[in-house]
């Protein structure tokens, strides 16, 4: 465990004092920097307003200071609570088994940006939400589960379901039979439904309050679109966790 928390530290420090290493989507990094408006910023189009107001302050910040480690100290310290947590959650022997792995997983591109591009450092905080949101769900406490990933979802919900992530892994690691294993993710597809209708439901009183503002793609689907977008919902955050090279919208064959 400790030698997967220093290979962990030692490859993050490549980009540490790097100021140059950022994400390449000006026109967001802008808006970000410049003011955060609720009701017409293309940053909360989506729902996502803690996204918006955490890198608007974010840039604060680096703007004041004059240089951007900052955001890349607070994306480490995420990422090295992501690390802790989930190695928590299994039996001793099963720790030094993934500790190293889980930490190279970590340091692929799909992580690995997160803690040196400036505008998404917060996606770190969304998975250690979603996570800490799993951990409080496998331990029957409901409510703070819900509040952990209705919180993840409104900074990017695919960083948010890391966690699905992590049952196949135990799975794999622990001798269970099959209906223990069926029930356990069911319990998770129960946690993102409710984390889902939460956020759903706090959104949509936001726009009734006129205090956010809905995009264009923000509709209803229909009926035929349902089974299409949960497999992608689904899917997404566990399709990341294995790309080597980058991160890519795959379509639904490729799922």
């Amino acid at each position: 465990m400790k030698t997967g928390l220093t290979v962990l530290l030692a490859g993050n420090s490549i980009g540490f004092f790097t100021n140059t290493l950022c994400s390449d989507d000006f026109s967001f990094l802008v808006s970000s920097r410049e003011r955060v408006n609720f009701s017409v910023d293309e940053v909360v189009a989506n729902v996502r307003m803690l996204l918006a107001l955490g890198n608007y302050l974010m840039f604060k910040v680096v703007d004041f200071i004059g240089y951007s480690f900052v955001p890349h100290i607070f994306a480490v310290g995420f990422l090295l609570s992501l690390y802790l947590i989930i190695l928590r959650e299994f039996f001793e022997q099963e720790r030094d088994m993934i500790a190293i792995p889980l930490c190279l997983g970590l340091l692929t591109p799909p992580f690995f940006i997160y803690t040196n591009w400036n505008s998404v450092w917060l996606y770190n905080l969304a998975a250690v939400f979603g996570v800490l949101s799993w951990h409080h769900w496998c331990q029957k406490r409901r409510v703070y589960s819900i509040s952990f990933l209705t919180l993840g979802f409104l900074i990017y919900p695919t960083a948010a379901l890391l966690f699905l992530v992590i049952f196949p892994i135990q799975l794999i690691l622990r001798n269970r039979n099959l209906s223990d294993s069926w029930y356990s993710f069911l319990k998770n597809v129960l946690l993102v439904l409710s984390a889902t209708l939460s956020t759903a439901t706090l959104n949509l009183l936001l726009f009734t309050l006129g205090l956010l503002s809905p995009a264009e793609r923000l509709k209803a689907s229909n009926l035929l679109e349902i089974p299409e977008k949960a497999i992608w919902f689904l899917s997404r955050s566990v399709l990341a966790s294995l790309q080597f090279l980058s991160v890519v919208s795959p379509s639904i064959t490729t799922i």
